[in-house]
């Protein structure tokens, strides 16, 4: 596994338009990269963009609950024991 940091303007550019979900212009980025010789080559595993809002940042009125959003294993399988992380469990 390689990790490529990308602060260069042109290069976060043409990632910006690579990556859609991107919002606003990251002043830097760091790509994990897996070499898949013999496959397709290299390949992007993940994107991670650095950076503030230039404006105002727009905050949730209700931030969900790690039970909420707290997955084991598979999407959609509670895991159990993420309440407590939000102080509602069992002391």
């Amino acid at each position: 596994m390689d990790f490529v940091v990308i602060d260069d303007p042109r290069q976060l550019d043409a990632l910006q338009a690579f990556a859609p979900g991107i919002i606003g212009r990251p002043v830097a980025a760091i790509a994990v990269c897996m070499d898949r010789s013999g496959n397709e080559g290299v390949g992007l595993e993940l994107l991670i963009a650095f950076g503030y809002p230039a404006g105002p940042v727009r905050v949730p009125r209700r931030r969900r609950t790690m039970a909420q959003i707290a997955r084991r294993n598979w999407f959609g399988c509670p895991f159990e024991g993420a309440a407590a992380w939000d102080g509602d469990g069992p002391t």
